[in-house]
């Protein structure tokens, strides 16, 4: 094959895949879809860091043909240590890594950073925890080469609230692998029967933490639970205890003894059976940088239910009903109403599978591919490695 002068040399890009295996929700999501996308890219090298027991053999079937090294899950020594060494070791173009850049890098940076909820309301975390993202995440977009983002939105609060340089900051939408479209019968019976879950439900979805706004969809919940129609549905919450998550079991238990099932963690592989068996999904979130998880209902084909803020009316457009989510009066009668109103659920349905189908893993790769060629051609380095 005759290569252009123009066309870009083959790079060895390294990421940091130590979400990877550890149920990190939409960190260890993107990184998913990120990996399956880079399979019609076979142009450059990727070398992925794992750290937990299995990730490697999940990296394989995501991205075949790529390199797998080890590195420790604890984040002072994989950003101070691991990555600082490797990214000099192992020859790498381009370094990708989501929110934390490595101390000392040894080759240009990119870095994904998901959103900035951490200041919009400090109150939805954990004091040190707000410490560690501002020590953090500031200095590491000032030091990356590229700062990649998943909507518009988060852009431009990254640009004004971290004074990035506009020109470096890119928009790489969330993108749904293959499998995420309405299941069949039969695998929605079996997901119910392992799970004993009940034949009609609403459905939540999210880490148990403040921002994902459970709490005050239990108190809606309370509220029409007991309305003729509601009847025989019951309200599922699939999400693994987070942080901060006192206030949602407190209320669980205090108002919900009835008709309420919480799954815990749930693997990828069963999400599209539990979306297409939902009758609605509903997404209280006060904050989402994308909100991939709308995105995922509508695909299988479950009418959504979203709040008005953030970067939530950009990625959803018309195909979700907005309700107001700081209320659970507003949020339980549009439940209801919704629920009632099987044109509109028959509409909203149609119009999320087509929706869906706009976030593909090509509008994912190209810009983050582009990205990284820019970086590498910007700032070559000489290899140590191989």
């Amino acid at each position: 094959m005759i290569v252009s002068p123009s066309s870009p040399k083959r790079l060895r890009i390294g990421i940091d895949a130590h979400a990877l295996g550890s149920g990190l929700g939409g960190n260890e999501t993107y990184l998913r879809s990120l990996l399956i996308a880079l399979r019609a890219h076979p142009e450059h090298d990727y070398v992925l860091y794992v750290s937990y027991t299995g990730a490697a053999e999940i990296g394989a079937k995501l991205l075949p043909g790529s390199t797998f090294h080890q590195v420790s899950a604890s984040p002072l020594r994989r950003l101070g240590i691991d990555l600082s060494q490797a990214s000099r070791l192992h020859g790498l173009d381009v370094l990708h890594l989501q929110y934390v850049a490595p101390l000392f890098p040894g080759c240009p940076i990119s870095l994904l950073i998901h959103d900035l909820s951490y200041e919009h309301n400090p109150k939805w975390f954990r004091a040190l925890e707000v410490l560690r993202f501002r020590c953090t995440i500031p200095p590491s977009a000032a030091a990356s080469k590229a700062v990649l983002t998943i909507s518009d939105y988060c852009r431009e609060d990254i640009i004004n609230r971290l004074q990035v340089p506009p020109d470096k900051v890119t928009v790489t939408p969330n993108a749904l692998p293959p499998f995420y479209k309405p299941a069949d019968t039969d695998r929605i019976s079996a997901l119910w029967e392992k799970l004993k879950l009940p034949a009609r439900y609403i459905l939540a979805l999210g880490n148990l933490q403040p921002r994902k706004n459970i709490t005050t969809l239990l108190r809606a919940w309370k509220l029409i639970r007991n309305h003729p129609a509601m009847q025989d549905v019951s309200l599922v919450v699939t999400g693994k205890k987070a942080w901060l998550f006192d206030e949602i079991l407190r209320e669980a238990d205090t108002a919900l003894a009835e008709r309420i099932h919480f799954t815990g963690y749930l693997p990828e592989n069963d999400l599209p059976a539990l979306y297409s068996g939902a009758l609605l999904f509903v997404y209280p979130s006060l904050f989402e940088g994308f909100g991939l998880p709308p995105i995922e209902a509508m695909a299988c084909g479950t009418p959504v239910i979203v709040g008005r803020n953030s970067a939530l009316p950009e990625v959803c457009g018309e195909a979700a009903h907005y309700s107001d989510v700081t209320s659970a009066e507003s949020l339980g009668e549009d439940i209801l109403s919704l629920s009632l109103n099987a044109g509109e659920l028959r509409r909203l349905a149609a119009a999320g599978i087509v929706r869906a189908r706009s976030y593909t893993l090509e509008k994912l790769a190209l810009p983050t591919i582009a990205a990284w060629e820019k970086i590498a051609a910007d700032h070559p380095r000489k290899h140590i490695a191989s």
